[in-house]
């Protein structure tokens, strides 16, 4: 099928498409969702989020990471015969900004770390790469459309964002070695 150009509206004529014949194409899809759910869990953990509900850090971590797959399987159980591109894209975008809080408020109740610029730039650079995803245009030169870019932006931007997660949990094992020293 033909691509539409631009606009946040783009996907509906993708919408309408049935099972696609190529199973790296549910890869894409299926896992992408997995490791964005999993990024926001994990920055849902690093900023202590929920803690007031009065439980234990494990049962908090346990229900927030039941809750996550719960909702995966149902995202995926509901996409598995007819992918619904809008909704997709729509979870997505939720799961991102829900990372992002999550992360930022992380790096914010520390914020003498030395290395919080990272994830502020990647976090930066990803929403602009992401808005190549929101703002779908036509293949240039037969095959360089927006999805292609965006992939081609992901690696760097992993490595970014490695980056800030190895400093930051450098920082917690330091500061969890010189709080047990105290002791």
């Amino acid at each position: 099928p033909r691509r539409t150009s631009g606009g946040i509206g783009a996907t509906s004529q993708r919408a309408t498409r049935r099972r696609p014949s190529s199973r790296l194409f549910w890869l894409d899809y299926f896992l992408g969702n997995t490791a964005m759910a999993w990024m926001t869990y994990s920055g849902f953990v690093r900023a202590g989020w929920p803690a007031p509900l009065g439980l234990s850090d494990a049962k908090r971590r346990g229900g927030l990471l039941a809750a996550c797959v719960a909702a995966l399987a149902w995202h995926f159980k509901s996409g598995w015969l007819q992918i619904d591109y809008g909704r997709n894209m729509a979870i997505m975008v939720g799961l991102m900004v829900a990372h992002s809080l999550s992360w930022v408020a992380a790096a914010l109740s520390k914020p003498h770390r030395r290395d919080n610029w990272l994830l502020y730039v990647s976090m930066s650079l990803t929403y602009l790469a992401g808005a190549l995803e929101l703002f779908d245009f036509p293949p240039v030169l037969g095959s360089l459309d927006a999805h292609a870019l965006w992939h081609a932006a992901t690696p760097a931007l992993s490595l970014l964002f490695y980056a800030f997660l190895r400093s930051d949990m450098q920082a917690a094992v330091d500061a969890a070695l010189a709080a047990h020293k105290r002791d």
